[in-house]
């Protein structure tokens, strides 16, 4: 149900209170007050759910009129609560505290009464079904060596968009995935923090095929046996869709509003990519050094827990601790505080340690915590209960085409325990370009050495594999592809064996003994093979491209954050592409460039020297609207293309 809160006109003082609890809090000695004026609408809040005691009492008037004798003044006031505030109750009253004050016996004090309206029933949390052996135990990663603060609030420094609300469905899975996006991408500085994409884009797809131009996922069935799908998913299926570039959408595409009233057109699924999706990185809750810095890095990470708006709240000090071993509910985290008391958290059995992390919720503003905010125990037992983190990379710009095979949603994994070659072969439609191939491992730790390669032509990258999950390897250059072609993907790691990830191809979805949904997945790339051993299934292997005639000439490295005076001047360049953490760029930096005629300039970039294209006519700035590459073309006279 939507939260709200509703100031009501009601009287002032409830008789039956009255009777049996103080009305006001004074002291003996002091001036006397013979009267106090009418609260009116401060009398009553109304609230969907128990708000902090912290942040309600904010609510409350800081000052009430009072009258000693005939003379009528205004006086600060706090508050206090007349009953056990940790209690659950459906109601709760306030009394001012008068310091400094008598009360005549003939007067009576104003009474503010909190009525809790009700709790939102938590749909259960579904998560992948093992695949027999195929699916392995987390891996914990290294933790980082920086030092780290003691604590860090994301919501504070304003890098997080508003919070949603899944009412009235179980898609705070969804929400959780979704947020992890828009926060990294606001973390980057590639959008800002109204930025809002579509989390029933997400749902939908979730739960039915998508159209793909390409032919890849040809063969691909999925049978819905149940119309009721928005009901609850999987962040870690969730991530396998996007990284796909199934989405993420703009919310203003396909608004929550719609639920099952949403008809998408035949493309809808990757044609209305808002962003795309660059990484998917899964940590050991267990290692807060790694999750902390993901925090930092990405604005926020997903995560589980098992959500009971009961004893396990501690509304004064808006907090959780929950000794139930499963789990109900995704949320993101976006900070921490390692001295948050133990004490402060409901209940004789109290965590193990002080620390708490900062838990961002999808059930509006207020839905139980501070503005949508709660503090989450490390020791939380649910917290443990799958031991997962999970944070994602984006960018504000997409590519023209994926190819990928592996259209199911769950993952599986082949153990080769020696050292190889992992190959997969696409046919590449002619006027594209290999940009990027994405390439998912259940190891950590290692680095990946990627080869596209096509008609004797050969192109490289790599990158380093921190955690289990899915990256996506830009290559140094675009390998442009000048009719259709097989081109051989081949994915090496720096020493022994691999284990590959790959999809499985048979999947049914669950609820409560009735299955909802079921993929069955053809072997559309006709299998993988390592070190000379061929499988008959698809790899979590996929490639990225862009129609040659948008391919960048230049470039630059992804953590180039300033071109300095002078640094590309004289280049023969025609289309430079800046990297999306360019935050400056200096006098002359691609002067006497007389063949430049596009430069992608990225939401990050917030300053360019008058003179950094020289004298360059014609150039046309390739950028996001309402961004300062905009201003900066319009003010010098060069052509503004905004792109997705």
């Amino acid at each position: 149900m939507s939260v709200m809160r509703r100031i009501c006109l009601l009287l002032l003082c409830l008789a039956v209170c009255a009777c049996v609890l103080p009305t006001a809090f004074a002291e003996e000695g002091g001036e006397l007050i013979t009267a106090f004026a009418d609260l009116g609408e401060d009398a009553v809040v109304e609230t969907e759910f128990q708000y902090a005691l912290i942040e309600l009492e904010k609510l409350f008037p800081r000052q009430i009129t009072v009258y000693c004798g005939d003379e009528a003044r205004s006086i600060d006031v706090s508050w206090k609560c007349l009953e056990n505030y940790s209690e659950r109750r459906d109601e709760y009253h306030f009394a001012p505290r008068l310091d400094g004050y008598r009360v005549s016996s003939e007067a009576k004090p104003p009474q503010i009464t909190v009525v809790v309206l009700g709790e939102w029933e938590i749909p259960p949390l579904l998560t992948i079904p093992s695949a027999d052996d195929h699916v392995p135990p987390i891996l914990g990663a290294p933790g980082a060596e920086k030092a780290l603060p003691a604590s860090y609030n994301a919501y504070e420094r304003n890098l997080l968009p508003p919070i949603r609300n899944q009412n009235p469905y179980g898609t705070c899975w969804a929400h959780a995935t979704i947020g992890a996006i828009e926060a990294d991408l606001i973390r980057d500085g590639n959008a800002g923090t109204d930025i809002d994409l579509s989390e029933l884009h997400l749902v939908y797809y979730y739960n039915h095929n998508y159209y793909d131009e390409k032919g890849c996922n040809a063969g691909d069935t999925i049978v819905l046996n149940d119309g009721n799908y928005i009901r609850n998913g999987s962040i870690d299926a969730a991530a396998n869709l996007l990284v796909n570039q199934v989405g993420p959408a703009a919310e203003a595409d396909v608004p929550y509003y719609l639920n099952y009233d949403y008809n998408p057109g035949p493309a809808d699924g990757r044609a209305l990519n808002a962003v795309q999706v660059t990484g998917v990185y899964k940590m050991n809750i267990d290692d807060r050094a790694a999750v902390k810095n993901a925090i930092m890095k990405h604005g926020a990470v997903t995560t589980t827990y098992y959500a009971d708006q009961g004893e396990c709240y501690d509304a004064t000090y808006n907090s959780y601790y929950s000794t139930a071993q499963t789990l109900n509910h995704a949320v993101l985290l976006v900070g921490w505080d390692d001295n948050f008391s133990r004490n402060h958290f409901a209940g004789s059995t109290k965590p193990e340690g002080d620390g708490a992390w900062l838990v961002r919720n999808s059930w509006g503003y207020e839905g139980y915590g501070l503005s949508g905010y709660f503090w989450l125990s490390y020791y939380d037992v649910s917290l443990h209960t799958e031991a997962k983190a999970i944070a994602f990379d984006a960018q504000s710009w997409t590519y023209d085409h994926c190819y990928a095979y592996d259209a199911s949603l769950a993952d599986g994994y082949f153990s080769f325990n020696f050292s190889g070659a992992l190959e997969e072969s696409f046919q590449v439609d002619g006027g594209e370009a290999v940009c990027a191939v994405g390439i998912g491992t259940w190891d950590a730790d290692l680095n990946l050495e990627v080869t596209v390669s096509c008609g004797g032509e050969s192109v490289s990258g790599s990158v380093m594999a921190t955690y289990p999950g899915l990256y996506m390897v830009a290559l140094s250059e675009p390998l442009r592809i000048e009719s259709r072609s097989p081109v051989l993907v081949t994915v090496e790691r720096d020493a022994g064996g691999f284990n590959v990830l790959f999809e499985i191809s048979s999947w049914t979805r669950d609820y409560t003994g009735a299955t909802l949904a079921s993929w069955n997945q053809s072997c559309g790339s006709g299998g993988f093979s390592y070190g000379g051993y061929a499988v008959s299934y698809d790899a979590r292997v996929k490639l990225f491209t862009m129609d040659t005639e948008w391919i960048p000439d230049l470039i630059l490295p992804a953590e180039l954050t300033a071109i300095g005076e002078g640094a590309f001047a004289g280049g023969a360049f025609t289309y430079v592409q800046l990297s999306e953490k360019t935050a400056s760029i200096g006098k002359n930096a691609f002067a006497n460039c007389p063949n430049l005629a596009y430069i992608y300039i990225p939401t990050a970039t917030r300053s360019i020297d008058a003179q950094a294209f020289g004298s360059s006519e014609g150039l046309t700035v390739l950028g996001h609207t309402g961004s300062y590459a905009e201003t900066y073309a319009e003010d010098h006279g060069f052509t503004f293309m905004p792109v997705a």
